[in-house]
C-alpha cells in the first residue's frame, strides 16, 4: 500500500489501498469556522453549499427527497453509496458480481476482490442540477472507512460527473457553482492562473535552503494534507540521503491497515507564480527509519510524483476544467496562513455526533502525547475543564497548535473508564 495518500477516500475501487492519514494541523477551516471569520455573507445566486471537515461535503438530495452528504474526491470516478444509508432510508439494492461493474473492488488491508451490492436508476439533485445514474455500487462505507472518517458520510462523489460543467469553488465561503460551458466568456476567468493537470500539476519543492525538486504532482481533493511525496520520487531524487524528515508516526486504525509516515517542513512550494512558504509536507513511510534504510521499490517514468491535496487547495479560490483538465488559481484571504503543527504530539477526529469526542487517531514518536500514555483510539470529552461538545473543530485544531508552554488537561475516556491526563507542550517540526 502507498501511504502518501492521506485519507484519500476514493475507497475501495482501485484506490482504496493508495490511503494516507490526515494531518489534520494543516487544515484552515472546520466544521463552524466560517462563524468565527466571515459574517453577513450572502451566498450568490446558484451557489451549492459543501460543509468542510477534512473534505468537501456536497449536500444533495438522493432521489429527489433524502437528504445526502458526499465526499468529493477528484481521484474518484462516479458514484459509491453507503449501505447503511440507503438501509436507513428504505432504498432498494441488488446483488452485483465483478462481471456487472467493470471497477474492481478491494477488500480493504487485504487486496482481494470482494462481491458488492448496487442501486438502480439514481437520482442526485444539486440545486436545480440534476444527475442521472443506471448503477451505483453501494458499499459499507462508514463501517469501514467511519474511524477514517470521523464524520459521516453518505457517499463518494468523483469529478468525472462534472464533466459537462465548469466548477467554480470557493474555499472562504464554502461554496461551489456549476457553470455550463457555453454560458461563459473570457472574462469570467479574469484574475485567475490557468493550470493544465492531465498528467499532473507542476510544483516546485524548495526542500531547504539548498535542494530543491520539480515534479507533477496528481490532483487529489479528497485529501486533507498539503503535499504528500511517493517512495519513487524519493529513490528518484536521492532524498534519502539528502534530507532528514522529523515527526514520524505510526497508527494501526488506518484503512487496509498499519501506517507509518513522515513529516516535514519545507522551504516553500511555488506553483507557476505562487510561492508558499514554510508548508508541512509529507514523506513515503519508507524514506528513512534508521539511517541505514534504504527504499524499496523502482521509479516507473511518467507517475505522479505524489499528490497535492486541500491543505494547499484552500489556500485558493478555483476553477476547474474537468474535461479537458485545466485547473484556474486566484489566491484567497487563507493564501499566506501559516502552517500550524501540533505542539501536543497527536491528531483528532471530529466524533462528536456519534461518539461525543474527539478521537485520537495518530501519535507522534518521542511527543508530549506518547510521553502521556495517550493511545490511538483514545476519546478526548474534555480540554481544560471543557466539553469538547463546546469546542468546535477550529478551536481544537488552534488548541492543538497552540505554541504556549501552558500544560493541556485532557479528560480521556478509554475501553468505558474516565482519565485525566496533562500534556506538557513541546514544538514539533
Amino acid at each position: 500500500m502507498k501511504s502518501y495518500k492521506i485519507f484519500h477516500f476514493l475507497f475501495f475501487i482501485f484506490l482504496l489501498l493508495n490511503s494516507k492519514p490526515i494531518l489534520y494541523a494543516q487544515q484552515n477551516s472546520g466544521k463552524n469556522s466560517l462563524n468565527k471569520y466571515i459574517s453577513n455573507f450572502k451566498l450568490p445566486q446558484n451557489a451549492i453549499p459543501f460543509q468542510f471537515v477534512h473534505q468537501m461535503y456536497f449536500k444533495c438530495k438522493f432521489e429527489n427527497k433524502i437528504d445526502a452528504d458526499l465526499i468529493f474526491d477528484t481521484k474518484a470516478d462516479g458514484l459509491r453509496m453507503d449501505s447503511s444509508f440507503l438501509f436507513e432510508n428504505n432504498i432498494k439494492t441488488y446483488d452485483g458480481t465483478e462481471t456487472v461493474y467493470h471497477d474492481k473492488v478491494y477488500q480493504p488491508g487485504a487486496g482481494g476482490k470482494m462481491l458488492v451490492r448496487f442501486c438502480k436508476n439514481i437520482n442526485l439533485n444539486f440545486d436545480t442540477i440534476v444527475f442521472k445514474k443506471d448503477l451505483v455500487p453501494v458499499l459499507p462505507l462508514n463501517k469501514l472507512l467511519g474511524p477514517a472518517l470521523g464524520h459521516r458520510a453518505d457517499g463518494i462523489i468523483g469529478s468525472d460527473l462534472f464533466d459537462d460543467y465548469i466548477m467554480e469553488i470557493n474555499y472562504e465561503h464554502n461554496y461551489i457553482i456549476l457553470h455550463r460551458f457555453e454560458l461563459l466568456d473570457t472574462q469570467f476567468f479574469s484574475g485567475y492562473t490557468k493550470m493544465p493537470y492531465a498528467d499532473g500539476l507542476k510544483i516546485k519543492i524548495g526542500l531547504n535552503d539548498t535542494l530543491f525538486i520539480e515534479e507533477k504532482f496528481g490532483l487529489d481533493m479528497g485529501m486533507a494534507a498539503t503535499l504528500a511525496i511517493n517512495a519513487n520520487t524519493i529513490e528518484k531524487n536521492n532524498l534519502t540521503n539528502k534530507i532528514s524528515p522529523l515527526s514520524f508516526y505510526i497508527s494501526g486504525r488506518d484503512i487496509g491497515g498499519k501506517t507509518e509516515e513522515y513529516h516535514y517542513r519545507a522551504s516553500y512550494i511555488k506553483i507557476d507564480t505562487f510561492v508558499i512558504y514554510k508548508p508541512i509536507i509529507s514523506f513515503d513511510k519508507i524514506i528513512k527509519k534508521t539511517t541505514k534504510d534504504t527504499i524499496k521499490g523502482g521509479y516507473r517514468k511518467g507517475e505522479e510524483a505524489g499528490l497535492v491535496g486541500n491543505g494547499l487547495f484552500t489556500r485558493f479560490n478555483i476553477i476547474m476544467d474537468f474535461k479537458h483538465h485545466f485547473i484556474y488559481l486566484k489566491p484567497n484571504s487563507k493564501f499566506n496562513k501559516p502552517f500550524g503543527y501540533t505542539t501536543t504530539g497527536f491528531f483528532v477526529d471530529d466524533r462528536r455526533n456519534d461518539l461525543n469526542g474527539y478521537e485520537i487517531c495518530y501519535i507522534l514518536q518521542s511527543s508530549p502525547a506518547q510521553s502521556a500514555n495517550l493511545m490511538v483510539g483514545d476519546l478526548i470529552i474534555e480540554v481544560n475543564g471543557k466539553s469538547v461538545i463546546d469546542i468546535n473543530f477550529l478551536d481544537m485544531i488552534e488548541i492543538l497548535q497552540n505554541p504556549a508552554k501552558t500544560p493541556i488537561r485532557l479528560k480521556i475516556k478509554r475501553n468505558n473508564k474516565i482519565t485525566n491526563v496533562t500534556i506538557k507542550r513541546k514544538m514539533i517540526l
